[in-house]
Formats: C-alpha cells, sequence, structure tokens
C-alpha cells in the first residue's frame, strides 16, 4: 500500500508542481500588464498634469489681457475726441474759408467801386 500511496503522492504532488508553474507564468503575465498599465497611467497622470499647468498659463494670459482692454477702450476713446477735434477744426476753417472768400468778393467790388468813382 505504500507504494501506491507513494504513486498517488508523486502525482499529486507532480499535479501541483504543474497548477504552481501555471500560476506562476500567469503572475508573471499579469505583472507584466501591471507594469504596463502603471506606465500608462504614469503618462496619462503627466500629461494631465501639464494640460493643468496649460489652462493655468492661458488663464493667466487672459486675464492679463482683460487688464488691457479698458487702456485699449481709453486709447481708443482718446483717439476718436481727436479726431473728431480735427473734423470740427476742417469744418471751421472750411467756413472761415467761405467767409474769407465772400469778404473778397465784397471787397473786389467795393475796389471796383471806388476805381469808378476816381476815375470820374
Amino acid at each position: 500500500m505504500d507504494k501506491d500511496l507513494n504513486n498517488i503522492l508523486d502525482f499529486l504532488a507532480s499535479q501541483c508542481q504543474s497548477e504552481i508553474n501555471t500560476k506562476q507564468e500567469r503572475h508573471r503575465e499579469l505583472n507584466k500588464k501591471c507594469v504596463g498599465l502603471d506606465l500608462a497611467k504614469t503618462n496619462v497622470l503627466k500629461k494631465e498634469n501639464d494640460l493643468k499647468k496649460e489652462v493655468t498659463k492661458t488663464l493667466k494670459k487672459a486675464v492679463a489681457a482683460e487688464k488691457k482692454v479698458p487702456i485699449a477702450e481709453k486709447r481708443l476713446k482718446d483717439a476718436q475726441d481727436n479726431l473728431d477735434k480735427i473734423n470740427q477744426a476742417v469744418v471751421d476753417t472750411k467756413e472761415e474759408n467761405t467767409k474769407a472768400k465772400a469778404k473778397l468778393v465784397k471787397h473786389k467790388r467795393f475796389v471796383v467801386g471806388v476805381s469808378k468813382l476816381i476815375m470820374f
């Protein structure tokens, strides 16, 4: 009976060793996958951090740009006011020119009239 028992125990030991070998191989495969997943996770987290930094950077740029808007609006208003003044000066000088031409025409008539008086 010892021989049969030894054979059965040897067979069981062989089966157990085979199962252990199978489990060890599966463990190595899963471990490789875990390493790959850890690397992928690290890359994803790095990318997320990079994107967060980019968001922060662009937000700062947007805030800085928004601060410039009132300054640009004031410059635009000042330039528009200056343009309005210049346009009004153009209108005023054209009016003055028209009045001066009218005075010249009137004066020429006066000169002609005076010249006629002097000739008589």
